[in-house]
């Protein structure tokens, strides 16, 4: 369930900024006119399915780090996502693997070692969205495409020059997010609802996320590295989510699990949230 409430609190970090208001490449404040990552952005979405590998590193003071590494697919066609995760040196009584299956509409979450716990006829729990963005422009936070559009925002980016991805050479770019600017950003163009919600999440961060992005000569992305610090329990704990892009045209078979198998926990996820506003 902790698992569970990071990846939620997570998720709410990055659907903030996943709104195309923020995509403003044509700005002055960018020396790369047009921006190569909304440029990038655009020309990944439109792959229609891509393998995925994705690690997950979190470390705080006097505590063993938590590593989750996972393989996974995107079916553009259907716009389901699947990953495998395994759990690797994590804390006492998390699950060594499971599952995901995600959509723009809901995560579900399949854990082998809980499935005596569950209600009867329950295998997987379902996770909704934090929020309701009514924007065809966004996308499910796990799909490459949440983070390239909060790479997207004009200012601040900057050039990191080339590496090799899996056998691709690419080009590098990064881009430092911090939660307040994003508030100030969303202020302006009205959208007070978004802006209250990260309001709420801002001050348990420690610093801005950092980005970096590597894009191939076609214009597809091939590496995603986010780095973010926030407090849990009063601890600052770092977690880094590199995310590998491969596989380009794969046609991965995923489907939704059964609807009598889902337990709906999103109300818990939805406490969780809220606590983080919460000093006590």
């Amino acid at each position: 369930m902790k698992l569970l409430q990071a990846a939620g609190v997570l998720s709410l970090l990055l659907i903030l900024v996943v709104v195309n208001s923020l995509l403003n490449s044509g700005s002055g404040e960018s020396p790369f006119n047009p921006n190569p990552v909304a440029a990038a952005a655009q020309r990944t979405q439109e792959v229609d399915g891509m393998r995925l590998a994705m690690k997950i590193r979190s470390s705080a003071e006097g505590q063993p780090d938590e590593v989750v590494k996972a393989d996974g697919a995107y079916n553009g066609e259907t716009g389901l996502t699947a990953f495998t995760y395994h759990v690797l040196g994590a804390s006492s009584g998390a699950p060594a693997k499971f599952e995901a299956v995600m959509n723009e509409d809901a995560w579900y979450f399949r854990y082998p070692t809980m499935l005596a716990k569950m209600p009867e006829g329950k295998e997987w729990l379902m996770m909704k969205p934090l929020l309701d963005i009514e924007n065809d422009n966004s996308m499910p936070t796990e799909s490459p495409e949440s983070a390239l559009r909060m790479m997207s925002v004009s200012g601040g980016l900057r050039s990191l020059g080339g590496e090799r991805v899996r056998g691709v050479q690419t080009k590098g770019y990064a881009l430092d997010v911090e939660m307040t600017a994003v508030v100030a950003k969303l202020r302006e163009q009205g959208q007070d609802d978004l802006a209250d919600a990260c309001e709420k999440v801002a001050p348990q961060m420690t610093g801005p996320v950092r980005m970096k992005v590597y894009i191939g000569g076609d214009e597809v992305v091939r590496r995603l590295d986010e780095t973010m610090s926030v407090l849990v329990d009063g601890t600052p704990t770092t977690t880094r989510i590199r995310m590998d892009i491969f596989g380009l045209g794969a046609h991965p078979q995923i489907q939704l699990p059964p609807s009598s198998q889902v337990y709906d926990i999103t109300p818990l996820i939805e406490e969780g949230v809220d606590a983080l506003g919460d000093p006590s």
